[in-house]
């Protein structure tokens, strides 16, 4: 079993390890002049007396052979699923990674909520119907309560179901663990505007799940309640300041048109250089004085 990695070295170790297992167990084949080194590596990892010297070259072109086989998967992912503690414990059905298993007791925690303050005497049609401010004291708290957990479900379902598709091709980073948890805080925020400030006509006789519905929705899609405030900041600064007027572009001529105007500019040219020749016509001269002389018409007598 691989150990964790603490330098440079033993983190090429380890992760060399890890990929040529998962390499194997997928049936792929690895270039035998590279099992000398991985064999090398395994000794050093089992602790033996006398492991042998690796050069770090080798250790390197073994890593980046391995990493190539195994694409699109990345070598810090297999590795990480590979030495996760809880793989042999209760805790892999919550995830195999430590952040999945965060995500998932977030998602319980909303479920949780949203259940026990769906079953309070305050959550009914008749307080569905009114709007936020018309709710007071206590009933307001559990109403407001009731639509977080609502985008809370609706934010984590989402963060899980992004992380899953990471995971289960092998290629999650952990340089955006933070990304799912500012997503969840982005969908609690979106998810409660939403259910607050888009108007829903109700009544109290018809008992209606539309503001849980909206926030669930913007707790999923924090960027729709974000894509939905741009356009209503652009329609109010529309009307105070006026329509954004954008430059006109001049239109883009293609080849072929480019092609045309040239033949029918040469064409022109031609047509007025030749309509000078056309015009000179050469008079008659006078052979003696070499000056023109005039044609004259004589009237023929009877």
């Amino acid at each position: 079993m691989a150990t964790p990695p603490n330098n440079f070295r033993s983190q090429l170790e380890v992760e060399c390890l890890t990929m040529l297992s998962h390499l194997y167990s997928r049936g792929l084949s690895l270039p035998v002049a590279l099992l000398e080194t991985a064999t090398k590596i395994e000794a050093i990892q089992q602790g033996e007396p006398a492991p042998p010297e690796i050069p770090l070259t080798e250790m390197a072109e073994l890593h980046a052979a391995l990493a190539h086989r195994i694409a699109p998967a990345l070598p810090g992912t297999i590795a990480m699923l590979a030495l996760d503690d809880a793989r042999n414990s209760w805790r892999s059905v919550l995830g195999p990674l430590p952040t999945v298993r965060r995500l998932m007791l977030a998602a319980f925690f909303s479920m949780i909520v949203f259940m026990i303050t769906g079953v309070a005497d305050t959550i009914n049609a008749h307080t569905m119907s009114k709007e936020l401010f018309a709710v007071d004291g206590w009933d307001q708290v559990v109403l407001l309560i009731f639509l977080l957990s609502a985008a809370g479900l609706g934010s984590t379902f989402h963060a899980l179901f992004t992380a899953q598709k990471y995971i289960a091709d092998a290629t999650y980073d952990t340089r955006y663990e933070s990304s799912y948890w500012i997503r969840i805080g982005l969908g609690f925020v979106a998810g409660l505007l939403l259910a607050v400030l888009v108007p829903v006509a109700t009544s109290p006789d018809t008992p209606t799940l539309a503001k849980p519905l909206l926030a669930l929705l913007g707790g999923f899609s924090s960027g729709l309640v974000n894509r939905l405030l741009e356009r209503l900041v652009d329609t109010v600064g529309s009307a105070f300041f006026g329509p954004t007027r954008q430059q006109p572009k001049e239109p883009e001529k293609t080849e072929q048109a480019g092609k045309s105007d040239l033949s029918e500019l040469a064409a022109g040219q031609e047509a007025s250089e030749a309509l000078p020749k056309a015009t000179e016509q050469p008079q008659p001269t006078n052979i003696q004085t070499g000056s023109p002389t005039l044609s004259t018409v004589r009237p023929s007598t009877p």
